[in-house]
């Protein structure tokens, strides 16, 4: 699953059907939490990440979203999730996970919210 820019600026949740289609919802939640690389625990959890995504880049032309995702490519946060230790675009959708479950959320990976999410 993840969220694409589209031509006119529009936003889009692409589904991966070869991995989810035919599934329940049940399999779709364990695939989620069985896991390790991210926060997400259920298919829920991974539309709220996605929708992080799509918060983040909202409004944005094409080559900003490409600037924005190389200047926080390098600000990854530890503490969090292997997905977001390694690359800061992936550390706001895990934060807004957390404050949706109201778990809580490392200094530095709020900070980092805060800053790009408007």
């Amino acid at each position: 699953m993840q969220t694409e820019m589209l031509p006119n600026g529009l936003l889009r949740l692409n589904l991966n059907t070869d991995i989810i289609a035919g599934k329940s919802l049940e399999e779709l939640d364990k695939m989620f939490k069985d896991a390790d690389n991210t926060v997400c625990n259920s298919f829920q959890d991974a539309i709220i990440h996605e929708s992080g995504h799509a918060e983040m880049i909202s409004g944005m032309r094409p080559q900003e979203v490409k600037k924005l995702y190389e200047l926080l490519k390098s600000k990854g946060v530890p503490g969090v999730s292997s997905i977001a230790e390694n690359d800061g675009a992936e550390v706001i959708p895990e934060v807004k996970v957390l404050l949706s479950r109201k778990e809580r959320v490392p200094e530095e990976a709020m900070r980092l919210y805060r800053e790009y999410i408007k």
